[in-house]
C-alpha cells in the first residue's frame, strides 16, 4: 500500500490541507510535523485587528514560568559551560591552546 503525503497548516484545531483531495469521508489518517518548519511562516502571521487582538489574547492567558532555586544553579552550570567551551573553541583557533 503506497502511502500518499499532503501539506497542511495547523490552525484552531484543526489540519487544513493546503489542496484539496479525493479521499472518501472518515478516512483514517495520520499526520506527522515537518521537523523543518518551525512556528508561523511571515505569511501566516496576523495582520488584521482582531487576529492581532485574540494573539495577543492567547498570549495573556499563558501562567508565567516560577524557577526555583536548584532551576537557577542548573542554568548557571549549563551558562558557565557552555562559556568555556566557547573560550576553549575561540583560544584553539587563535592557536593559545598548549
Amino acid at each position: 500500500m503506497s502511502m500518499t503525503i499532503v501539506q497542511g497548516t495547523y490552525r484552531d484545531g484543526c489540519v487544513e490541507l493546503d489542496d484539496p483531495v479525493a479521499w472518501a469521508e472518515g478516512r483514517r489518517v495520520s499526520v506527522a510535523i515537518d521537523p523543518d518548519s518551525l512556528g508561523l511562516s511571515e505569511a501566516e502571521w496576523p495582520t488584521d485587528g482582531e487576529s492581532l487582538f485574540k494573539l495577543m489574547e492567547l498570549i495573556d492567558s499563558f501562567e508565567p514560568v516560577e524557577l526555583t532555586a536548584a532551576d537557577d544553579v542548573e542554568i548557571e552550570a549549563a551558562r558557565s559551560a557552555v562559556r568555556e567551551k566557547s573560550l576553549s573553541a575561540v583560544r584553539e583557533q587563535m592557536g593559545l591552546t598548549s
